[in-house]
């Protein structure tokens, strides 16, 4: 069974001359109350954390484009 939740992801990038740093980064996820006890299946366990690893290496290849873009 798959459970919905909430996700709220928040990112907020400065970048000044060549230098771009992520002054916050914050992945907040809100896990829905489970009626019945029941084994979890893989994305109900590993679900966040696989997404909160995505949304860190997605941030850090736009922000290497981005850096890498400004350079030339």
């Amino acid at each position: 069974a798959w459970h919905e939740g909430d996700y709220t992801i928040r990112v907020e990038a400065k970048a000044t001359g060549f230098l771009a740093e992520l002054t916050t980064f914050a992945i907040e996820s809100v896990e829905p109350f489970v009626e019945e006890e029941e084994e979890p299946g893989f994305w109900e366990s590993q679900g966040p954390t696989i997404t909160g690893a995505v949304i860190v290496l997605a941030v850090i290849a736009i922000a290497y484009v981005y850096m890498s873009q400004r350079k030339t």
